[in-house]
């Protein structure tokens, strides 16, 4: 090899600095990222029914849809209804549900979704004074 070592380190170095500026601009740009409920053209939305029905009163309860609040509270009844407006693809929904009772022991939560153009599809959660869990709802899938 030719050249003193500690040249070649040096060398070595500045390569790699010089390197690095192209290398952190290629890598480092604004990204910008639509949110993954605005991102959908308004056709695609389809009008969704929620019924919560819980077992036990009060409770309260968040439902989320792709990570972001879609409907909470806090309830005395033990039916509550909404219609929201989400993309509701034939590969289904994921709902995040998450109930709080406070009266002690076990009590289920039960979540039905009607599409406009489909059959209601429910899913029952069961918990000890609260309960949390993902649910995908499925078209065709069983009640």
């Amino acid at each position: 090899m030719k050249g003193s070592p500690l040249l070649q380190v040096a060398g070595l170095v500045l390569a790699l600095v010089l390197l690095a500026f192209p290398l952190r601009h290629l890598t480092s740009g604004l990204r910008k990222e639509a949110s993954p409920i605005t991102a959908v053209a308004a056709s695609e939305l389809k009008s969704v029914e929620l019924k919560l029905l819980s077992s036990a009163v009060p409770y309260s309860f968040e439902i989320q849809f792709l990570g972001k609040p879609l409907w909470a509270g806090t309830s005395q009844q033990t039916i509550e209804t909404k219609t929201v407006q989400i993309p509701f693809p034939p590969e289904g929904v994921d709902l995040t549900v998450d109930a709080h009772w406070t009266n002690p022991g076990m009590a289920a939560v039960q979540l039905t979704v009607t599409a406009s153009d489909q059959a209601p599809l429910s899913q029952t959660m069961w918990g000890e004074r609260k309960v949390s869990g993902t649910i995908t709802f499925k078209e065709g899938s069983p009640e």
